[in-house]
Parts: C-alpha cells; structure tokens; sequence
C-alpha cells in the first residue's frame, strides 16, 4: 500500500492488488491468468488502459508488457490484472501490517528507495467489513500520491543521482 496519510477508515477495498503480504482465497485464485499477452489484450480491447494505470498514474500496462517480451516474470501484474478485469475489490489496512524490505537493493525488479518504507506498523485486528464497495476517496489519494511520486522520477538523471547518493548515505 502506497504510504498515504489521513487514510480512514482502518480497511477500505479498492481495485488494485498488492503483493506485499496479501493472500487470497482458492476460490479467486482460480480466476487468475497466468498469459500476460491475453491480459495486456483484454485490457486494451475493454478500452480500460487508463483505468488500468490509474489514471496514468501509474504505468501497470507497462508491467505487463515487460513480462510479454521477458523483461520481467513476475506473477503480481498478471494477478493484478486478473482482478482488475473482472472488477474485483481487494481489502487494504489504512496501516500496513507489513514491511517490503525489498526495496533495499536486494529486490528483484526495484533499486533502492525508501519512498514506501513503513514507520509503524499496524497491530490492530481486523474488524467486520459492513460495505463492500471500492473507496472512490482512497483511490484520489493514491492516484495523487502516484502522479507526486512520477513526477520526482521524471525528474531524471539528476534525481536518479540525488537518490543514490541519499541512499548511500543513510546505508553507510
């Protein structure tokens, strides 16, 4: 989950899947696609990409073709995908209940970047989900966190560099 403050209630669901300590059941399981070429093509034959990316927030089309031509392999896209096509809902804390430590270096398909590093984590229970609905006012906040978070990467070579030298720092 994307690091958004003032972020009520304590759960909420919306159209976007994360692979960050999630899990499923085997009934929506059996409802994933494995070929990110059908997924990528029912996306685009749908006319959904924008909806898709988030608004163009966010570049998950691009994911997926990364794992058509072998760039990448990774499951997550192609699960997100998967849901989002059948538009399906996923349940998110307002606080994570977990820390991605992938981000360190050490993560296949990132580089460092504290960007989604996690304060505190979430200890509370879950509580009974009365409404099952996607949260219009949650996916704001995340489309706007994506588009201020883009347009700091957009900034290119020079923040790449800043980035690195700031992470270097605080590693050493």
């Amino acid at each position: 989950m994307q690091p958004i403050d003032g972020i009520t209630p304590p759960f909420f669901f919306y159209n976007q899947t994360s692979c960050w300590g999630w899990a499923t059941w085997k009934r929506a399981w059996r409802f994933y696609q494995p070929e990110a070429a059908i997924l990528y093509h029912n996306i685009l034959k749908t006319k959904r990409d924008r909806e898709f990316n988030l608004e163009n927030s966010y570049p998950f089309l691009q994911h997926l073709k990364n794992n058509i031509d072998g760039t990448w392999n990774t499951w997550a896209i192609k699960w997100h995908a998967s849901v989002f096509l059948l538009k399906g809902l996923c349940l998110h804390p307002n606080i994570s209940y977990t820390q991605n430590i992938g981000m360190d270096g050490s993560g296949t398909h990132c580089s460092v970047d504290d960007t989604y590093t996690v304060t505190q984590l979430n200890t509370n229970k879950f509580s009974a989900v009365t409404t099952l609905k996607e949260n219009k006012r949650i996916l704001r906040k995340v489309i706007k966190f994506n588009k201020s978070t883009s347009a700091k990467e957009d900034k290119g070579l020079v923040y790449r560099l800043y980035r690195k030298i700031k992470n270097k720092l605080k590693w050493s």
